[in-house]
C-alpha cells in the first residue's frame, strides 16, 4: 500500500485534506457546475513531464468519479507538444475533462489540464492562465502551480509529483506541505523517468511515496472525509503497510493523529543508491 518518504516533515497513510474556496468567475464551465459549498473540497495537483502521461492515464484510470475533489494536470514539457490533451485523459476518466481557459473556476469531480505553453495559478478558487515565461532559464511549471495552490487552498491543498526528469514540483511540494497540504509523489521504481519524484522525495516534503495505482487508491480513500470534516480538521489515524524499501519507525510515534502532531514520526523511503 503506501509507504510514507524520506525526510523531516512526513505523516502516515494518506487521509487528510484541504478546502479552501471555489470562487465565481468569469470562465465558461462546459458542464454542469456543482452547488458545494466554498471551502468544502480540496484540489489536486498532478505534476507531471517525461513519460507522465502513462502515469497520470493510470491514475485517472483508477479514480471513481465521486471524490468530491477538483484534480488540475500540470504538465512541464516543451511547448511545442501537448500530449496530455482533454480528448486523450477524457477516453479513461470517469470525471469530465477540460481544458482549461483563463478565468474557470474550479468544481469538484472534474479534471482540468493546462493548454501547451502556458503557465497557471489558482486564485481564489479560478484557474488563470498567463503566457508561458522561465526563471533563470528554467520553465517551472508545476512549482509555480502548486505555490498558488497551496496558497489558495491551505490545508486542503494537495500535491501528487509523478515522472518527469529534473525537479520541478519540488519547491512545490514544499509550499504545500508549509502550509498543512497533502503530499505524494510517484514511487521512483514505478516511474519512466524518476528524477522529479526522486528529486520531491529527497526534500523531506513528501507524505506518501506510490504508483499511479497506489496513490489515486488513497485519493479515493479520502473521499468520505471530503464533506464530513471541516477544513483545518482532517487529520485521522492513518493505517500503514511498510513499503518494500521503507525501514519503519515506532509505530506509536506513526499513528498519531496529523491534527495532533504537527511533525509525527513517519516511515521514511530509502534513497535508491
Amino acid at each position: 500500500m503506501s509507504t510514507p518518504a524520506k525526510g523531516r516533515s512526513k505523516k502516515k497513510s494518506g487521509r487528510e485534506l484541504k478546502g479552501r474556496d471555489a470562487s465565481n468567475g468569469k470562465g465558461e464551465v462546459s458542464r454542469k457546475v456543482s452547488t458545494a459549498s466554498p471551502e468544502s473540497f480540496p484540489v489536486v495537483g498532478l505534476g507531471a513531464s517525461a513519460g507522465g502521461l502513462a502515469a497520470v492515464t493510470e491514475l485517472l484510470r483508477r479514480l471513481p468519479d465521486s471524490t468530491g475533489a477538483s484534480f488540475v494536470i500540470i504538465q512541464h514539457l516543451d511547448p511545442r507538444h501537448g500530449s496530455f490533451s482533454a480528448d486523450i485523459l477524457s477516453r479513461v476518466s470517469s470525471m469530465p475533462v477540460d481544458e482549461v481557459r483563463d478565468g474557470m473556476p474550479v468544481q469538484p469531480n472534474h479534471v482540468y489540464v493546462i493548454p501547451p505553453n502556458s503557465n497557471m495559478r489558482l486564485v481564489r478558487g479560478v484557474l488563470r492562465l498567463s503566457p508561458r515565461t522561465e526563471t533563470r532559464g528554467q520553465h517551472l511549471p508545476i512549482d509555480l502551480f502548486f505555490k498558488s495552490l497551496a496558497e489558495d487552498r491551505k490545508d486542503r491543498a494537495i500535491g501528487v509529483v509523478l515522472s518527469g526528469i529534473a525537479s520541478d514540483g519540488t519547491m512545490g511540494v514544499q509550499a504545500i506541505k508549509a502550509e498543512g497540504g497533502f503530499t505524494f509523489a510517484q514511487d521512483p521504481t514505478s516511474a519512466q523517468y524518476d528524477g522529479m519524484p526522486h528529486s520531491a522525495i529527497l526534500s523531506g516534503a513528501v507524505d506518501i511515496v506510490e504508483t499511479p495505482e497506489g496513490i489515486a487508491g488513497e485519493i479515493a480513500k479520502m473521499a468520505n472525509l471530503f464533506s464530513t470534516r471541516p477544513a483545518n480538521r482532517m487529520g485521522i489515524e492513518p493505517h500503514v503497510t511498510p513499503h518494500a524499501h521503507a525501514t519503519p519507525c515506532a509505530p506509536s510515534g506513526c499513528l498519531r493523529s496529523r491534527a495532533r502532531a504537527s511533525r509525527p514520526c513517519s516511515t521514511r523511503a530509502r534513497p535508491r543508491p
